[in-house]
């Protein structure tokens, strides 16, 4: 299940990048879909221990941070510290955030954490070091526990601990109830999923949300939130290296998901990913069931580039897009781009 998400600020400060990724707004013509630029967000690889054996961070997580555990350890008078883990209940890695209160002075660190190879679960492939491959543009050597590894991410610029902090005070993040106190309007399986740890001095206080969307207000929204600035802060970070923002020429049908660049129409490519905002141009059912007359869109956006040859729907490609974020869709009758 996505995140369902509207578009606001949190506390002025802080846009989420999942937020942008899902927003979205048709002009006056309904015909042509602008979405705002999306802030960078790591991905998620699948993971069946995040669902049926997830890691506990509460006990786990303290040894490759470097930091005592928060439930055993009380904090001086005057000091509070927030501890926040969430990511793709069905994959990893996932993205935690630490932000602590102490003498007047506000400080964060953001980090990514997946679990050590367990041969019960990845005998076939070696997950920790495709974790690792996938974070070392943003990350610094990840420290290895005896559960789970953890790397710290390095920003580009340095953001506004003071202002997340309040973002956080706003939303009541340290007294949350957890969520088998709140009722839900349904279940959900997979999905996302969110756990927070905080202390004051001696209170210490624990709760998880899954899907905090279909939980009722005030709660599932604010722990919404709350994944939201974590996700936020992924702006401040280097964008993978495979990554580029594109300009072309979607024909998209029942054979067909070909692109190519704008001026290069013999360049064709095969697109897939994240093209779900198309949908609000050509129809959702169309879009999902991939039927209808074929349709031609010109796109923007940041995908990730593949140059190995690759066969899709009985057609051989030399180059394969995969659409991270999609920031423009519009008709394109002549199969040309406009600009």
């Amino acid at each position: 299940m996505k995140r369902i998400l509207l578009l606001f600020a949190v506390a002025g400060a802080f846009l989420s990048a999942a937020e942008a990724q899902q927003s979205q707004s048709v002009d006056a013509s309904g015909t042509s879909l602008q979405i705002p630029p999306r802030l960078l967000i790591p991905i998620s690889r699948y993971d069946i221990r995040g669902e049926i054996a997830p890691l506990e961070e509460s006990k786990t997580l303290n040894e490759p941070l470097g930091f005592p555990r928060l439930r055993t350890t009380p904090l001086p008078a005057g000091v509070r510290e927030i501890r926040i883990y969430e990511g793709l209940v069905i994959g990893y890695p996932h993205s935690g955030l630490i932000v602590r209160e102490e003498n007047g002075n506000v400080t964060g660190r953001l980090f990514r954490y997946w679990p050590r190879n367990d041969t019960a679960f990845t005998e076939i492939r070696d997950a920790e070091a495709l974790y690792e491959k996938d974070e070392a543009h943003r990350c610094r050597t990840p420290v290895r526990g005896k559960e789970a590894s953890v790397c710290i991410v390095m920003f580009t610029k340095e953001p506004d601990w003071r202002a997340l902090l309040a973002s956080l005070d706003s939303l009541h993040a340290w007294t949350l109830p957890d969520e088998s106190r709140v009722p839900k309007s349904q279940h959900v399986v997979d999905g996302w999923v969110i756990r927070v740890e905080a202390r004051r001095d001696t209170v210490y206080t624990r709760y998880q949300y899954h899907n905090p969307d279909v939980y009722a207000p005030p709660y599932g929204p604010s722990a919404l939130q709350i994944m939201r600035i974590v996700d936020s802060l992924f702006r401040y970070t280097a964008p993978p290296p495979n990554l580029q923002y594109i300009h072309g020429v979607l024909v998209y049908g029942r054979d067909s998901s070909d692109f190519a660049p704008c001026g290069k129409p013999n360049e064709i490519g095969f697109i897939d990913g994240k093209l779900y905002p198309i949908a609000k141009v050509i129809g959702d059912s169309v879009y999902r069931a991939h039927i209808g007359p074929t349709a031609a869109l010109e796109i923007e956006g940041w995908a990730r580039r593949g140059d190995e040859q690759k066969e899709h729907y009985k057609r051989k490609f030399n180059t394969t897009w995969f659409m991270d974020s999609m920031t423009v869709a519009r008709p394109a009758p002549t199969r040309a781009c406009k600009r």
